[in-house]
């Protein structure tokens, strides 16, 4: 393990970095089965053979081009019926860093669960994976894939973008992750303090579609609806209102229409 040494008390104060990997999540669970890493311990590749997304779904980057890490966090304090507050705050802080990386505030959104976007380009995902102690987290691994300096793309991804291709500048990627942990602490430490308000007014106020009319595509009716976000139940279900109904909705039952 190296020193990444940011400017915070604990995230990222010891990393390990690693040039090919098959995915960061997977080296820290793996590092959690077999050690105590401390709380904070970050993990960044140069590339991933096989980054993961949501579902299962995979994550493309391109080799030393884009901030690929995983966080490990041990958020005992936190309930497990809370524990979609901490993927607030983990993309709450990278958006913050987009900002910091030159991108208007106006232009960056979370979309619902959590990924990262620049008006309706896709420039991030985070996947989140917890493992549970009775009713409370025992520890997570904060998987994050943000892209930085890729200005290339595979045509089958339908709507990338990245900070490169948004800025016209190149960052270092070691500067970026540095930046990101610096961000993230306090916003753990509100979390840990349960100084919950702030945090989910805040998610809302950059959550993509809040209080908007837009069109949705329903999985399990198979109908295309017309609906406003209202917010996001403490679970992580999405709630739509529709103009009939309120409706809940977990993650892959629904696509958003651009």
């Amino acid at each position: 393990m190296n020193l990444l040494n940011p400017n915070s008390l604990f995230v990222g104060k010891v990393a390990k970095f690693i040039k090919n990997i098959d995915s960061t999540n997977s080296y820290a669970k793996n590092l959690l089965s077999k050690s105590n890493p401390i709380d904070g311990t970050v993990i960044c590749a140069g590339n991933q053979q096989a980054g993961r997304g949501q579902i299962g779904s995979a994550w493309q980057s391109e080799a030393d081009k884009n901030l690929l890490l995983s966080i490990i966090l041990l958020p005992k304090f936190l309930q497990a019926s809370q524990q979609f507050m901490l993927s607030k705050v983990v993309c709450l802080a990278a958006t913050e860093l987009l900002y910091f990386l030159g991108i208007d505030q106006n232009d960056v959104w979370i979309k619902w669960p959590n990924d990262l976007y620049v008006g309706d380009l896709k420039i991030g995902g985070i996947l989140i994976e917890n493992q549970l102690k009775g009713h409370y987290l025992h520890n997570s691994v904060i998987g994050i894939g943000l892209n930085i300096n890729q200005s290339l793309f595979d045509p089958s991804l339908a709507n990338p973008t990245s900070v490169l291709l948004q800025t016209g500048q190149n960052n270092p990627i070691n500067i970026v992750l540095k930046r990101y942990c610096e961000l993230l602490e306090p916003y753990y430490l509100q979390l840990k303090a349960t100084n919950y308000k702030p945090i989910n007014q805040a998610y809302l106020e950059r959550l993509l579609g809040y209080k908007k009319w837009r069109y949705f595509y329903l999985k399990r009716t198979e109908h295309r609806i017309r609906a406003q976000i209202i917010g996001v139940h403490e679970s992580g279900q999405l709630c739509l209102q529709t103009e009939h109904k309120q409706l809940y909705c977990s993650l892959k039952e629904i696509v958003f229409e651009f």
